[in-house]
């Protein structure tokens, strides 16, 4: 199959399929335990249904998103999704030109398997964009210090907290498959650090490590402003999903810019609450106390409608996190380019059949959902 034959997403996921090695399809598709958060992730889209307004003038479509001081031609990002060399040669570095060519932002993970460097630079080839480092807090302050720093250094414009993650969830796939990064692949974030037991499980590592440089299970509020105190870039906390820890999050000290609600992509917690249905909550408590703090979305967006769905419920925006991977699988660079094509036409052709011309103009009253008597209700 073609790049030019892959319609919409699923097309995209099942020529993937084809492609990838069960080891690698299953530990980049697989959610946690039965898998039921990253299912409820995507299956929460369909019980909202799009309210059709007609005769409006959508022959102009205004798609997008200021963030980080410059604009994205939609409200979509690149999730920070590690090891994407298993995917393609190329990896993030590909992924960094294809979202720049789109126009949309990238996440960057700290266990990406091109250095932060690499890859912000491999973007510049094709042109300006905005890239964030997707953070982890470990034992070893240290650690987490000298990757904030280079990534100030190399121009990153924020950092993506990951804050869901004191300890690694019930990923079976890793242990039935003995999932391990190939020899020939490093985590070069860390040069020749050694950093925790996972890592040094992907590769084989068998080398004494210090024991420090792991996750921290420890992480509080307290340690944010610690993080502030180290770099001026922004800081978003990913993996909220709580009313009561938005509220802890817009006031924090550390002074924080954004939230993304996400269950890692269902990798993590088994039975967590579907990002879209914590999404009203997070968004209803955060932006009354700060309009400036921005409420995003990741987890189980596979449609343009999806994003719009989001967008509706109160969003400023959504990550992706599968399908660049995916796409990487497929075509490389134009593999990602097609999937951001994909979903930005598609969320564009939603904006104009529900008569929105701009983003402002998406609210809850484009929606509908089931009631209990099984009729659909406006929000």
């Amino acid at each position: 199959m073609g790049l030019s034959d892959i319609l919409c997403i699923r097309d995209l996921q099942r020529a993937a399929e084809g492609t990838l090695s069960k080891t690698v399809r299953e530990y980049f598709n697989d959610g946690a335990e039965d898998g039921i958060a990253l299912a409820d992730n995507i299956s929460a889209f369909d019980r909202y249904k799009i309210r059709q307004r007609v005769l409006r003038d959508v022959s102009s479509i205004d798609s997008q998103k200021q963030a980080f001081g410059s604009t994205m031609s939609f409200p979509l990002a690149v999730a920070p999704s590690g090891m994407q060399c298993l995917a393609h040669p190329e990896g993030e570095q590909a992924t960094a030109r294809a979202a720049t060519r789109a126009g949309v932002f990238m996440g960057v993970s700290t266990f990406a398997t091109k250095s932060l460097e690499d890859v912000k630079r491999a973007g510049d080839e094709v042109g300006n964009n905005v890239y964030l480092l997707q953070l982890y807090i470990f034992k070893n302050r240290k650690t987490t210090e000298d990757l904030v720093r280079r990534a100030e250094r190399a121009g990153y414009k924020g950092l993506l907290l990951t804050v869901d993650t004191p300890r690694l969830g019930n990923r079976y796939n890793m242990t039935r498959n003995d999932f391990k990064l190939p020899p020939h692949l490093r985590i070069p974030n860390f040069g020749e650090k050694k950093v925790g037991p996972f890592v040094q499980h992907l590769t084989r590592d068998t080398t004494t490590e210090d024991d420090s440089n792991i996750n921290d299970d420890n992480v509080t509020w307290e340690t944010l402003v610690w993080l502030r105190s180290i770099t001026k870039m922004e800081i978003w906390l990913k993996g909220l999903s709580t009313a009561e820890d938005a509220e802890l999050a817009v006031r924090s000290p550390a002074t924080i810019s954004g939230i993304i609600v996400s269950n890692h992509g269902g990798r993590q917690l088994e039975s967590a609450l579907p990002t879209l249905d914590s999404l009203s909550e997070v968004v209803a408590t955060a932006k009354a106390r700060s309009r400036d703090v921005q409420v995003w979305l990741d987890g189980g967006v596979r449609k343009g409608s999806d994003i719009f769905k989001a967008l509706a419920l109160g969003a400023d925006g959504v990550l992706i996190g599968r399908i660049p991977l995916w796409g990487l699988a497929v075509g490389g660079e134009e593999g990602v380019l097609r999937a951001l094509d994909i979903l930005k036409a598609e969320f564009q052709h939603t904006m104009a059949l529900a008569g929105c011309t701009t983003l402002s103009e998406i609210s809850p009253s484009s929606l509908a959902r089931r009631t209990a008597s099984g009729v659909y209700a406006k929000l």
